[in-house]
């Protein structure tokens, strides 16, 4: 089912780097021959902050007091956007993309089967508030779906911009067919929750740039 894999990287974040080969390991158990893809993430620290000042709201930021976090979420989300531009632009099906704190499950496997009706598949997210979040590890079936996902999150662009999730969250589930493996908080942080169904979940023992721990 997987034929391209797009693996988002800073590379100044050399600490990842043994856990891209590890998950690249367990990748290609299901393929030799997918192709990947180490894409350079936009560095948070080539952002210029005053360009998106006046945004509204970023999800988690909402007084914009951190400029550091929201900073973060501004380069990742321009990196997301980017790769879903070139999956467009080259008509590649079967996608996956993956941020680079991405670890398998323990006890689970990457085989699993992907319905007909996906037009995106999560290989693990987490329910909070009855909306699911976390876009570290999700599968695009058919490039024409995803052009019609990039429209979406570029509708009214710069309006609408926020965090990547929370774009997801908005803007794609209440429109697009949404399967996958994902966990319910049920009131935990992420930290500790117990992820049961996941077969892709985030590595929460390092920093990460990725994911604004790292200032």
């Amino acid at each position: 089912m997987i034929q391209t894999v797009y693996i988002i990287h800073l590379e100044r974040e050399t600490a990842r780097e043994s856990n891209i080969l590890e998950i690249k390991k367990h990748i290609i158990k299901l393929n030799n021959n997918i192709n990947f893809i180490i894409y350079p993430a936009i560095d948070k620290n080539d952002i210029e902050f005053e360009k998106y000042r006046d945004l509204k709201v970023f999800h988690r930021m909402p007084s914009h007091k951190n400029v550091s976090i929201i900073k973060g979420e501004i380069a990742l989300c321009l990196t997301y956007l980017a790769i879903l531009q070139e999956i467009v632009d080259k008509q590649l099906n079967n996608v996956l993309v993956l941020e680079d704190d991405v670890l398998l499950n323990r006890n689970k496997t990457l085989d699993f089967n992907v319905p007909d009706n996906s037009d995106i598949f999560y290989l693990g997210g987490h329910i909070w508030n009855s909306a699911l979040w976390g876009t570290y590890s999700i599968l695009y079936p058919k490039w024409e779906t995803t052009k019609n996902i990039l429209k979406e999150l570029k509708k009214d662009w710069p309006k609408r911009f926020r965090a990547v999730d929370s774009m997801f969250k908005r803007y794609i589930h209440p429109k697009f067919n949404i399967n996958g493996f994902f966990d319910s908080r049920n009131g935990k942080s992420l930290e500790n929750m117990e992820w049961e169904n996941s077969l892709l979940i985030p590595d929460f023992t390092k920093g990460s740039v990725l994911r604004n721990i790292l200032k």
